[in-house]
């Protein structure tokens, strides 16, 4: 016998994702969800799904479906349609496909809704967009195997339901100054009767005679944040959240510590592929029977916490032997305590040894270098024979040797330190002497005799060669991509001089990324990065604009991001970092490719540093 341990409370369908769900008294139910739940979603000039993280005013789109569409079997007809104000979408399938779409790490084609809906988002959004429909006759978007084999999405994060509790809701909102509603939290099935967060622990549960799955808790995301009724964003109630929802205190010790949980994600077992006879759900009774409240709940562990990080991955590797010289990209690097092997380990310094920069010298953004590929094997060492090669426009080529110089040049110094380095000599001097049109000397860090130390105000104990501050700076391509949007004419990632570029997150996730593992390296976000002059210099002809800069200004400056507190004109792009399991003399690798885990984030801007 089943004991009735709550009821179906509310229903939710969310037609275009991030965009208003409808509120039915019932739903029929296929193999990747509610119908039409996420079945739409509005695309960037990218193809990348729009979500409120990044476009909060999505929360105002309200969407309208034919009463009927929700019955068992309906079909559309030509005066069927998708309604948003004044826009209306027919519900036919439409012919033409747009390629490209991309949310999270999947990506492939989606059918188009057309230039009328384009215009429509285009104008809403005030950047170029394109509302488009899952292609389910080409397209299979597949759960994560870990979590949930076999089964499969449209355009939702990650999983076919979303179950919350009303008990949940209640024991937050008690915590709140100001309560907060069920639409912050975007469910498909809120239910009512049982004690705030049992849900957790549901590991089968019956509806209506179909069998679901707790699967997944679901770590939630800056979207919670976003007032659904006026798009504008607080720092609750994830602030609260923190204090009694986080990863450290439902599940200590293991991966998602800085992560906070509400709700279970959910799969059905008894929805099958192209089964005609769709299922119908009334708002009735949600049955957990006896033996499975016992037998069957879960205990949270890794597997019932591990966030959508999972699908982040390291997307390029970059290092800048010589300080403000063109980059080098690797398919995979060797780190040290420093950072990358061989990163800033050398400076053009001017008469005074006061290291030069892109700043005032934006022609050595035009200077290519070049590594032995031996050069990047762990525990590898440099010969007689070993180089590095300089190459610059209108220069003869120029060796430098691998091995330790002799020759010791006194008064370095870059921002606020100063010590000895090595100096690599009179050909070396003159070849940048003549680049530059002004005295100057190459010479490389001396870490047999110099420390240079990480600010102790952010990362105490940490050390760095000549780096601006910091051993990692860490961006994801979504930033990149978010920018681009924004200006007249897109700008590569080499203007920001990441060493990490990651790929599959939302734009600007990295700002709150307080620990990520790689490799099971530990790396610790402690402080956005203050940008400069430089991302406006042109990395390929050395030319300086107002771009990206003048538009960075808009969105991403300290006034924006950190109201009253330091830095108000400064603007951020990427995340300083540092390594806690580097040690001297202990190297170690990570590869293009790798996934990267976030393990604890910031709650909000307010507690990062800048």
């Amino acid at each position: 016998m089943a004991e009735v341990a709550a009821k179906v409370h509310s229903i939710f369908v969310y037609p275009i994702k991030s965009c208003r769900g409808i509120s039915v008294s019932e739903a029929s139910l296929s193999s990747t969800g509610f119908r039409w739940d996420r079945q739409w979603a509005v695309v960037n000039s990218k193809g990348r799904v729009c979500t409120q993280r990044v476009d909060p005013k999505l929360a105002l789109v309200q969407v309208e479906l034919p009463k009927d569409a929700f019955a068992v079997c309906w079909k559309p007809h030509n005066n069927s349609y998708l309604r948003m104000d004044e826009l209306k979408v027919s519900l036919c399938r439409p012919s033409q496909i747009c390629d490209g779409v991309s949310v999270w790490e999947w990506s492939g084609s989606a059918l188009d809704e057309g230039d009328d809906a384009s215009t429509w988002f285009t104008d809403y959004l005030g950047k170029p967009s394109r509302l488009v429909r899952f292609n389910k006759e080409s397209e299979i978007r597949p759960v994560d195997p870990s979590y949930a084999p076999g089964f499969r999405v449209m355009f939702s994060d990650g999983y076919p339901f979303l179950l919350a509790s009303q008990g949940s809701l209640d024991a937050l909102n008690q915590r709140l100054e100001e309560p907060v509603l069920m639409n912050r939290f975007r469910p498909n099935i809120l239910v009512d009767g049982c004690e705030p967060f049992a849900e957790d622990l549901w590991k089968e549960i019956k509806i209506e005679d179909l069998t679901f799955n707790g699967v997944k808790l679901c770590a939630r995301c800056k979207v919670i944040t976003v007032n659904q009724e006026n798009a504008v964003s607080t720092s609750e109630p994830n602030e609260t959240l923190v204090k009694f929802r986080s990863g450290n205190i439902l599940c200590p010790g293991q991966k998602g510590q800085g992560m906070v949980y509400f709700g279970q994600k959910m799969v059905c077992q008894d929805l099958d592929e192209g089964n005609a006879k769709m299922v119908k759900l009334i708002v009735n009774e949600c049955h957990v029977p006896c033996h499975i409240i016992i037998a069957e709940e879960k205990q949270l562990s890794v597997v019932g916490v591990m966030t959508e990080a999972s699908a982040v991955k390291v997307k390029s590797i970059f290092l800048y032997p010589i300080k403000s010289c063109k980059g080098i990209s690797l398919s995979e690097a060797p780190l040290s305590s420093t950072g990358f092997r061989w990163d800033r380990q050398w400076v053009v310094v001017n008469y005074k040894g006061r290291a030069c920069t892109q700043r005032v010298d934006p022609k050595l953004a035009l200077v290519q270098l070049e590594l032995p590929q031996d050069a990047f094997a762990v525990g590898w060492k440099p010969d007689n024979t070993s180089y590095l090669v300089i190459r610059a426009p209108g220069m003869d080529e120029l060796k430098v040797s691998l091995c330790r110089p002799s020759q010791i040049c006194d008064g370095v110094s870059v921002w606020e330190w100063s010590g000895s380095a090595l100096d690599e000599g009179d050909e070396a001097s003159k070849w940048f002497t003549n680049y530059l049109g002004k005295p100057s000397r190459l010479v490389r860090f001396n870490e047999e005799s110099e420390t240079r130390p990480v600010d102790p105000n952010y990362a105490p104990g940490f050390r760095v060669l000549f780096s601006d501050g910091y051993p990692f700076l860490l961006v994801s391509q979504g930033s990149l991509d978010s920018l681009n949007e924004r200006l007249e004419e897109p700008v590569p990632i080499n203007r920001f001089r990441p060493n990490i570029l990651v790929d599959g997150c939302e734009p600007f996730s990295e700002d709150l990324w307080k620990e990520i593992l790689i490799e099971n390296l530990t790396f610790n976000g402690v402080k956005l990065c203050s940008r400069c002059k430089v991302p406006t210099i042109n990395q390929d002809n050395a030319v300086s604009a107002s771009e990206p800069t003048e538009t960075l200004v808009k969105f991403r400056s300290g006034k924006v991001l950190r109201p009253g507190q330091k830095g108000q004109g400064m603007v951020y792009f990427g995340q300083n970092m540092v390594c806690h399991d580097l040690h001297e003399g202990n190297e170690k690798v990570i590869k293009v490719g790798d996934p990267v885990f976030v393990i604890k984030t910031f709650a909000s801007y307010d507690e990062t540093s800048t």
